[in-house]
């Protein structure tokens, strides 16, 4: 229940209340006046100052209420919260409002209404051009329109005939491209997921492919519309895992198809593009000395640098204000700070500055500070300044989490650079016990951090140069470490001398 009233931002908070005021939406003084008490408590909801013994304790309209029936209002309130967010989510879509309407008009047999409503639809759809979902809500659309035309208009000719014979035939494909759209998609997770954390075999690949490719081919290509060209090419992508060929088709359609594709869609493209090119980059870095990948590493991938594919990636997404397009209107520390560990070069770091300084207003104001910290750091970083970049680190209090642990990361990274071995094993030793103790990290950010300090405290020590070159195809060989990249450089500095 606490939860999800501090989910609730503060104007739907006001709206909830005046949504409790309403005598025909809810009848219960006692739930409206618990709410008034709740709030008070917002957003932090101290257990050791709101619970249903303190409540019990407390007089609710003029009585006093033991706990069994306190935690029956508070179970009333929950379920009026979730009744109040679905009926803000359906007043907020049209298209919503209009398919439960032409349901009800074609129940009552309501001709002339349900034709003006569902002409209204249609339209709004012909607007909002390719988006995902459209295909469906067009289905939906002209199967209604069937179903109220079978019951309602008697086919007495051959015009009458033809006129549905018209309208099931884009049944008939529409249904066809919205199964199409949504098997890929979920292929398309599970490849991810395989890529990402299995070890399975091409040929033991669980996938829909040959449902897929029998679906495509049967398209006449005049049939095919551009968002199944679009996921076909999506699937070819993770399916194959080829590398830059495939990667180019699908990043280049979608450029192109990028201005009529709504929201939820760009999104989701943008999404599956920057996730391959992670991909890449996990599977081709290596030991080479140029900043191409290896040859031999992933098939048919050289032609890309898939870092700096990575790096456009990110800033594409800020220059064209996809940020602005979820629900969180502020951009998100954890982007710029990918930002800036993806950054090759002085001159990305001074375009990232420029960007935070332009758009302060999109930041919210606890981070914009750390974060123009932490630009400045990376560019000292770059610039070899090094103790310049660690008097910022270490001489500033970043009271966000996301930033205290990159500071660990930058710390030791800093060290090995200053060529402070003592201090650098000390902290080491120290960071080690800091992630193994944090209960808020994630496993996958605790193992990708520890086989980070591990391959760093290598660095650190004497070696043979048998133990050199073995440690170091351990290090190509490991997917789950932090700034691979510069441990790479780094081995590589070491095999050279």
């Amino acid at each position: 229940m606490y939860e999800l009233i501090k989910s609730l931002t503060k104007e739907e908070l006001s709206e909830f209340r005046e949504y409790l005021s309403s005598p025909y939406l809810n009848s219960g003084k006692v739930i409206k006046e618990i709410f008034q008490i709740l709030i008070r408590f917002y957003p932090e909801f101290d257990p050791l100052k709101v619970n249903y013994t303190i409540l019990s304790r407390t007089k609710i309209v003029d009585t006093f209420y033991g706990e069994s029936e306190i935690r029956a209002y508070i179970s009333k309130l929950n379920k009026k919260l979730l009744e109040f967010l679905t009926i803000k989510k359906f007043n907020e879509s049209d298209f919503l409002k209009d398919e439960l309407l032409m349901d009800v008009l074609a129940e009552k047999g309501l001709k002339k209404q349900f034709i003006k409503i569902h002409s209204g639809y249609s339209e709004r759809l012909n607007n909002y051009g390719i988006e995902s979902g459209n295909h469906r809500k067009e289905y939906k659309a002209a199967s209604r329109y069937f179903d109220f035309a079978e019951n309602n208009f008697p086919v007495l000719k051959k015009s009458d005939a033809d006129k549905q014979i018209s309208i099931i035939e884009k049944c008939r494909m529409l249904s066809t491209e919205d199964y199409f759209v949504k098997i890929i998609a979920d292929n398309i997770t599970y490849l991810i997921y395989v890529s990402e954390f299995g070890n399975v075999e091409r040929e033991d690949l669980r996938t829909d492919k040959n449902i897929i490719d029998f679906i495509y081919d049967s398209l006449n290509n005049e049939k095919k519309s551009p968002l199944t060209i679009l996921y076909k090419l999506l699937f070819n992508l993770f399916y194959y895992l080829s590398g830059s060929d495939d990667y180019t088709r699908y990043r280049d359609y979608y450029i192109k198809l990028s201005p009529d594709l709504n929201i939820k869609e760009r999104s989701y493209h943008y999404k599956n593009l920057f996730i391959f090119c992670s991909l890449m980059r996990k599977s081709v870095v290596s030991l080479s000395p140029s900043n191409e990948p290896d040859q031999n590493a992933t098939e048919n991938s050289t032609h890309i640098n898939f870092r700096r594919e990575s790096f456009k990636l990110m800033e594409h997404f800020l220059e064209s204000g996809l940020y602005k397009e979820g629900e969180d209107k502020f951009i998100s520390s954890v982007i710029i700070l990918n930002i800036l560990k993806l950054s090759d070069t002085r001159d990305d770091i001074l375009w990232l500055e420029k960007f935070i300084e332009i758009h302060r207003e999109d930041f919210k104001s606890e981070d914009l500070k750390s974060l123009i910290i932490f630009a400045r750091i990376y560019k000292n970083l770059f610039g070899k300044n090094y103790d310049k970049a660690f008097t910022d680190l270490v001489n500033v209090e970043l009271p966000n989490v996301i930033f205290k642990y990159e500071m660990r990361i930058l710390k030791m990274r800093l060290l090995y650079e200053k060529a402070e071995t003592e201090n650098l094993i000390d902290d080491i030793h120290s960071a080690r016990e800091y992630f193994k103790r944090d209960k808020f990290l994630s496993e996958v950010f605790k193992i990708r951090a520890n086989n980070f300090i591990q391959f760093l405290e290598f660095l650190c020590l004497e070696h043979s140069v048998i133990e050199w070159e073995r440690f170091a195809k351990l290090l190509i060989d490991e997917h789950e470490i932090l700034n691979k990249e510069w441990l790479i450089e780094k081995y590589r500095t070491k095999l050279e001398i």
